[in-house]
């Protein structure tokens, strides 16, 4: 089964974690380029991995003016992948706790919930 991805983010930078299991690893950090294009390359970054199936769903956590702009700029694929944005309030980039936010995955004795 494909991982799950993460996202946190602002316009400072951003790291791109998997959940594994209840832990989350990093995958990738970014640094904003020179120009003010940030938002469009996490958001292919975020497309192309999405495109290429190399995860099951995708979770952006950012500050509300550049969760905005990030959001805008998600690819068709990412979205039909997108479990969830969520606004924070500050760009703790490097100690945000997003257990609280993202589910554990489900046992593999668990049946699949119907809506």
């Amino acid at each position: 089964m494909n991982p799950d991805w993460i996202l946190i983010a602002d316009a400072n930078g951003a790291r791109l974690l998997e959940q594994q299991g209840r832990a989350f690893v990093e995958l990738h950090s970014f640094e904003p380029p020179a120009a003010s294009r940030f938002a469009g390359e996490l958001a292919d970054f975020l497309e192309a991995g999405a495109q290429h199936g190399l995860c099951r769903s995708v979770r952006v956590f950012a500050p509300k003016p550049f969760l905005g702009e990030l959001s805008a700029q998600l690819g068709r694929s990412t979205r039909r992948l997108l479990a969830g944005t969520h606004a924070t309030e500050s760009s703790a980039l490097a100690t945000m706790d997003v257990g609280p936010w993202v589910a554990p995955p489900p046992t593999a004795s668990a049946a699949p919930a119907c809506n």
